[in-house]
């Protein structure tokens, strides 16, 4: 009976140690979420005006796995094309560009209503559990990568403790147009490209 005791005893001490690991753990922020669908497009390089620089306006849906808020400081994306990945460059900025066009490959407008208010770092928000942070982000990379054949793109959120949250998203992950028209407020003025 003695022997049942201790063991007893050591079982629930340990069980007290496991519940303080298990909140230890639970209190540390993890972002989830996924790249929702990117719009591939070009644009002149700031730094050399007569060379061209591809841009992935992308759109994000990100939550906070973890009961905890946390703000997101700065945004990082990789592409995967021609057998690797390549960093892409984010776009600062992007705000304070006056007449910003999103095109489609023919040249018809694509209007993105309120697009600088949604613009995911703008809003000021945290990612927290349940309640979804999610907005547009630019990203530039070699004019090359316009026509290339991109398979997966991760996302790195860097939080406000400096700690990368990596997000992976497939390509053929995406989400269809009409729930990116329905969250973004996307109007394609070409109806052969619409949904």
């Amino acid at each position: 009976m003695e022997l049942i005791l201790k063991i007893l005893g050591i079982a629930l001490a340990f069980s007290g140690w496991g519940k303080v690991l298990l909140d230890h753990r639970s209190n540390k922020p993890k972002i989830i979420g996924r790249v929702l669908n990117v719009m591939r497009g070009q644009m002149s390089n700031p730094e050399n005006p007569t060379q061209h620089l591809t841009t992935f306006t992308t759109y994000l849906y990100l939550v906070n796995a973890r009961k905890n808020l946390m703000h997101i400081l700065d945004y990082e994306m990789e592409v995967f094309a021609n057998g690797k990945w390549l960093r892409l460059k984010r776009v600062y900025g992007v705000h304070n560009i006056k007449n910003l066009n999103f095109l489609d490959p023919a040249g018809n407008p694509i209007k993105i209503e309120r697009f600088i208010e949604n613009l995911i770092y703008r809003k000021g928000e945290p990612a927290q559990q349940g309640i979804p942070l999610h907005g547009w982000i630019v990203f530039g990379g070699e004019e090359s990568l316009y026509k290339s054949d991109i398979l997966k793109y991760r996302l790195t959120c860097i939080d406000a403790n400096l700690k990368k949250h990596k997000i992976q998203t497939n390509v053929k992950e995406f989400q269809n147009l009409y729930l990116l028209q329905e969250m973004a407020g996307i109007r394609f003025t070409n109806d052969s490209i619409a949904p």
